[in-house]
């Protein structure tokens, strides 16, 4: 099995809030609703850049998402957090000492959660085409450490980039290049401050251009292959 270490200061934020996590999100028969996912994920895979946040989501039924409920209390009180909600429904934000938790509702965990040992425990949590598509989906919020890590999947996770940009329209990635050169200035600001020197030949200043390029490529990739096969048939 897989064995992950989640990088810092996401880790000191994690190893206080796990055991409050499962207990929130475990039914009576010990069947655990939640699944880890989102940056942290590729941060522990790849040990390239620092990150403070964890994102959990849950299928959890009783509401952890409507205010004031046993469950919103308890979560905020033991952790010490201060919590805060964001502008899209389904979803919370916990301000830690340490860092960010986040919470997200959905009807379903996907089918290609995996199960892996984060920290010395085993947890069920998002593969790596999973979590690059959801960064992709959320790319109104743009930030440096997403333009950090789709540079880096061209390096460590090729194959499951280019999965992952097949599932969105070619006019979306477009978009999406178009705001990260527009934003190159603020991304890298962003990404200066989460990278490690075990990230030689990512070039921070250039971020967000450097994103562009390797979305542009892939795009450009993948539809000189469409065209190849389109002909052959």
């Amino acid at each position: 099995m897989e064995t992950l270490t989640l990088p810092e200061p996401a880790r000191t934020v994690w190893l206080a809030a796990r055991e409050t996590i499962g207990e929130l999100f475990t039914d009576e028969n010990g069947k655990r609703s939640y699944a880890l996912t989102g940056s942290c994920i590729l941060a522990a895979r790849w040990g390239h850049r620092k990150d403070d946040e964890v994102t959990i989501v849950t299928t959890d039924p009783r509401g952890i998402l409507r205010p004031n409920t046993r469950m919103w209390i308890g979560l905020k009180q033991s952790l010490g957090a201060e919590l805060r909600w964001a502008r899209e429904p389904g979803r919370v934000l916990l301000r830690t000492p340490d860092g960010w938790i986040t919470i997200r509702t959905r009807r379903e965990i996907s089918a290609r959660s995996e199960r892996r040992e984060v920290d010395g425990q085993e947890e069920k949590i998002a593969s790596t085409t999973l979590v690059l598509g959801s960064m992709l989906d959320e790319a109104e919020e743009l930030t440096g450490r997403d333009a950090f890590d789709i540079v880096a999947a061209e390096r460590f996770a090729p194959g499951e980039l280019r999965e992952a940009l097949q599932e969105h329209a070619p006019r979306q990635i477009r978009m999406l290049s178009r705001s990260y050169v527009v934003m190159n200035g603020f991304l890298a600001t962003d990404a200066r401050r989460r990278a490690l020197k075990a990230s030689p030949g990512v070039d921070i200043t250039n971020i967000g251009v450097g994103a562009t390029e390797v979305l542009e490529q892939i795009t450009d990739e993948t539809r000189k292959s469409s065209q190849t096969m389109g002909t052959r048939a």
